[in-house]
């Protein structure tokens, strides 16, 4: 017999073998020394992440190192709180290398050891940061600006690549969209890695919809003399708003928030080639061109007092009256009503004699239709010259009477029209000196 037996472990503080022959009792002793139990075994309970990307260190999450001992006893152990008598390679404390196969895990002590199969590929983005300042403010419908701004990406394996936020793979995603118009309640900017889910964040203001475009709806006077004011009609203008919103407003009544250049209420100077409408907040303008001429003829008057009195067939009597034209420009000038240029007409004609149904006089400018207007009064045409048609006796001696024979008075008036009339019968309105019926007290 062998004592203790061969087939069981030994026990810590066992000191001898013993050999023994059974029938004789015949024996031989062996001294030995048993110390401490010894790692025999490793193996692990739990499952962990064995697939990495490179520069990913291990993760063993709650796994446990199950060590076996010579003595049968066993002890189970974090893999994260191993103490310093097992090693790990490769390192938790070091990136994995791409192409790296497994795990190994170490007893110091006996060199009994655990492999674990793991896969390492290709590095994977884990940090997402920005590089430069760029728009944070927006009024609703604005767009996403990124200026100069760019995407630091930082992989697993320490490498670090820098892209225009203008210009990202399609492998990353931003949020909102930056070709759609921002909301109100849009608070940040999400940018996101599809494959690893990686983001970053970046707050931003939505504010109210701010104007980005001015247009015109409806046509409009753009052809001006000197001095004439803006004319805009009935137009509108067409008022944009960075959500897409639009309002019409005439320009006839634009709010305070808008100017006009040059004033619509100042006269226009021959030097203004455009109309510039510009929204004060934003500086958002539109320009329409225009033409300024020469200044025209806009009011004409009278200087001096014109007779407005007439009987009919007289003709237009302006003594030194004068013609006061005024100008778009405001300048003015004064010419005499008898020596009106060409681009004046009168009506009726100075030269022509009134007829009893005019009632007033018009003086006009040709080119602009400016006028004015004089009311006259055309009455009953008057004597105007006296003639004598026929011989009569011109001889006399003291005491005859007149002796007109078949003489007639001719009575032309101012219409142009003719009577003739007996001298020795006409209406009493006239009279004869000396006395027809009387005698001579003279020789005449």
């Amino acid at each position: 017999t062998i004592s203790p037996s061969k087939t069981t472990g030994l026990q810590k503080g066992a000191s001898e073998i013993v050999i023994t022959h059974t029938g004789t009792q015949t024996s031989h002793r062996i001294p030995i020394t048993v110390g401490d139990a010894k790692v025999n075994n490793l193996s692990i309970e739990g499952n962990f992440k064995k697939n990495y990307a490179a520069g990913e260190r291990l993760d063993f999450g709650n796994a446990k190192l199950v060590i076996r001992k010579t003595d049968g006893s066993q002890e189970k152990v974090l893999l994260n709180a191993l103490s310093n008598e097992y090693t790990i390679s490769p390192s938790k404390t070091i990136g994995l290398q791409k192409g790296a196969s497994e795990i190994v895990i170490t007893h110091t002590g006996t060199q009994t050891s655990h492999r674990i199969p793991i896969t390492v590929g290709d590095a994977k983005v884990n940090n997402l940061s920005i590089e430069g300042d760029f728009k944070k403010s927006y009024a609703a419908g604005e767009r996403l600006d990124f200026g100069n701004a760019k995407l630091v990406i930082r992989k697993t394996d320490g490498s670090e690549e820098k892209v225009s936020l203008n210009n990202l793979p399609s492998e990353f995603t931003i949020t909102p969209n930056k070709t759609a118009g921002l909301q109100k309640s849009d608070r940040e900017i999400v940018i996101t890695h599809k494959g690893t889910q990686t983001s970053h964040r970046i707050p931003i203001m939505v504010g109210d919809a701010k104007v980005n475009n001015l247009s015109i709806e409806g046509d409009f006077k753009k052809n001006y003399a000197a001095g004439e004011q803006l004319d805009f009609g009935n137009a509108k203008l067409v008022i944009r708003k960075t959500d897409a919103s639009e309002e019409k407003i005439s320009l006839n009544n634009l709010p305070s928030e808008f100017t006009i250049t040059p004033s619509k209420t100042a006269g226009l100077q021959k030097s203004v080639r455009e109309i510039v409408i510009t929204h004060t907040g934003t500086q958002t303008s539109h320009r329409i061109s225009i033409t300024v001429g020469d200044a025209k003829v806009n009011n004409l008057s009278i200087e001096g007092t014109v007779r407005t009195e007439y009987a009919a067939g007289e003709r237009l009597d302006f003594g030194n009256t004068k013609l006061v034209i005024r100008k778009t420009d405001g300048s003015e000038e004064k010419v005499s009503l008898n020596n009106l240029p060409s681009e004046f007409t009168i009506t009726p004609s100075k030269t022509a004699g009134l007829q009893k149904i005019v009632r007033e006089i018009v003086i006009t400018h040709t080119e602009t239709q400016t006028s004015h207007r004089i009311p006259i009064t055309v009455g009953d045409a008057k004597v105007n010259n006296l003639s004598i048609e026929g011989d009569f006796k011109k001889n006399y001696a003291a005491g005859e009477r007149l002796d007109f024979g078949n003489a007639k008075l001719v009575i032309q008036k101012t219409d142009g029209s003719e009577e003739k009339v007996s001298l020795n019968n006409f209406p009493s309105e006239f009279t004869i000196t000396p006395n027809k019926n009387g005698k001579t007290a003279k020789k005449r």
